[in-house]
């Protein structure tokens, strides 16, 4: 059982790993397309 709650406690992890370099990968673009937005209004 030890061995099986160690595999979940990996798989988890590595979801969970997964799951925030993809969040951060989408967060960068959104900022960068909001800084632009405010640039292209101020030039406006």
């Amino acid at each position: 059982m030890s061995s099986g709650k160690m595999g979940g406690g990996r798989l988890a992890s590595s979801i969970h790993g997964r799951l925030c370099t993809v969040d951060e990968r989408t967060r960068q673009p959104v900022e960068s397309n909001f800084s632009s937005a405010e640039n292209d209004l101020q030039l406006q």
